[in-house]
């Protein structure tokens, strides 16, 4: 009778085993699929820049969030890409947009962009004569260490190499501005039409 359980909880056991030995090839792939600092550099970064609806952050849809993070390996470019939903409500980048014309309105959109440069680290803040943002606060250091390694410069790269778009639309129309690595912005109005939901009756 004992060797009867006994062989029953080994076969149980070595099922239990057989169940559990490893893991999945697409887990067993992403295991083996190396992931380089500025690849997680780039994922902090685009982390702390996304609409943050989810985390309960308020301001959300009034404040530029990152919709799109892209990198140009062949250009070396770092593209950027905000929206900012609402700027009815807007009172920090966006702020008397909806009562103004159209040429307040592109000086406010440029004003926005120049003013998300400097928050990120793109630009310089004039008060310290340096760039200090949000590249510059992001570690890329993870516990590794290199003498070769000089992470100033690189985030200088980073910073100097960094192409910003921020979007908005309002009555039809798509507001679009674009900072250049050269620091030029470039300003552009798209008609687009509004959707509307159609009630569907069944």
């Amino acid at each position: 009778m004992i060797r009867k359980i006994s062989c029953v909880i080994i076969a149980t056991l070595l099922m239990t085993v057989s169940v559990y030995a490893g893991p999945s090839k697409p887990i067993h792939k992403m295991l083996t699929t190396p992931i380089s600092a500025f690849d997680f550099f780039l994922f902090e970064l685009e982390e702390k820049c996304k609409c943050d609806k989810w985390f309960g952050n308020p301001n959300w849809k009034t404040d530029p969030c990152m919709t799109i993070l892209d990198y140009n390996i062949q250009e070396n470019l770092i593209i950027l890409t905000f929206y900012i939903f609402e700027p009815n409500r807007s009172t920090t980048y966006m702020k008397g947009f909806i009562n103004s014309n159209e040429a307040q309105k592109e000086q406010i959109l440029r004003t926005a962009i120049q003013k998300l440069a400097v928050v990120l680290g793109v630009a310089e803040r004039e008060s310290m004569g340096k760039r200090y943002g949000l590249i510059q606060l992001t570690p890329v250091r993870r516990g590794w260490f290199s003498r070769d390694f000089n992470e100033p410069e690189l985030k200088k790269e980073i910073a100097q190499n960094t192409v910003l778009v921020l979007q908005t639309k309002y009555k039809e129309k798509l507001y679009n501005v674009e900072r250049q690595i050269n620091g030029e912005v470039k300003f552009e109005v798209t008609p687009v039409k509004e959707t509307k939901e159609v009630e569907v009756r069944e």
